[in-house]
């Protein structure tokens, strides 16, 4: 019994310690340095786990902290074009972003290979073709309202009401 209690108290020490971890995550105060391909950059923890399924996500979500290869000033290295990783976070953050050919190209690459589909909608590459629907409505009515913004002309459409009933 004794050494039972020793061993569920071990486990609970360490999933208070994650839980800890997680909400300093959920809090997105925590300034990240990265080194990608020799360009350096700071933002929060919150931007890099924005989109969780991701490569980024993945790496920064503080289970694998430990793992990470870091430079000689202790930022995290990632070894992939840093230009096109500006735009990435760019997108991460938010903003907008105008890229010429080629580099839209890059920065293609860089989303596909991080796992960034947002990148390619943002760009009107994805599988959408760039364009969001939204639809609304309450669920004992019909959809009240259907709408598509389209991400290349940066406008939203209002299209025919969905007959159909929400279930």
């Amino acid at each position: 019994v004794v050494a039972a209690r020793a061993h569920l108290a071990s486990q609970l020490a360490q999933v208070e310690a994650e839980r800890a971890m997680m909400q300093r995550m959920v809090d997105g105060g925590e300034v990240i340095e990265l080194n990608v391909g020799g360009h350096l950059y700071t933002t929060q923890r919150a931007t890099l786990t924005s989109q969780p399924q991701s490569v980024l996500g993945v790496m920064f979500s503080g289970r694998w902290e430990d793992g990470l290869t870091r430079d000689s000033a202790g930022r995290v290295f990632i070894d992939r074009d840093g230009e096109a990783f500006g735009a990435v976070l760019a997108v991460l953050r938010r903003e907008s972003i105008q890229p010429t050919a080629d580099m839209e190209r890059r920065v293609l690459e860089l989303a596909d290979f991080l796992g960034l589909q947002c990148v390619a909608e943002v760009l009107g590459k994805g599988p959408g073709g760039g364009k969001l629907y939204a639809v609304g409505g309450l669920p004992q009515s019909h959809m009240a309202r259907c709408e598509m913004f389209d991400a290349t002309t940066k406008i939203w459409t209002t299209l025919p009401d969905m007959p159909t009933p929400r279930r």
